[in-house]
This record gives structure tokens, sequence and C-alpha cells, in this order.
């Protein structure tokens, strides 16, 4: 959460690729989570799709 805060209440795949070292897919099941907890929403789709702090 704190991650996301910091890049200005919005976060995409590839930023929490950068920022943690992971893999596409491991990043998308780390936002899945936390979108299926209520945390975050994804906004739009494909090339411009991200997440926001709710």
């Amino acid at each position: 959460m704190e991650l996301i805060q910091k890049q200005g209440g919005r976060i995409t795949r590839d930023n929490v690729v950068e920022l943690l070292n992971v893999t596409l897919s491991q990043a998308y099941r780390l936002l899945k989570k936390m979108s299926d907890k209520g945390r975050i929403k994804l906004v739009g789709n494909g090339r411009s799709a991200h997440y926001e702090l709710i």
C-alpha cells in the first residue's frame, strides 16, 4: 500500500515489476489479490490500465 501511495495513488503492473523485481505474472497476482480484497481497483484496460487506491 505504501508503494502505491508513493506512486501518487496509482500503479501499473510494469511499475510493480520494476519496483519489486518480480515477473509480470507475479505482479499480476499481487495486484489481483489486493483488488479482490478491496484495497485497490482496476481502472481502464489494455496499455492504459492502472490500479488506484480505494
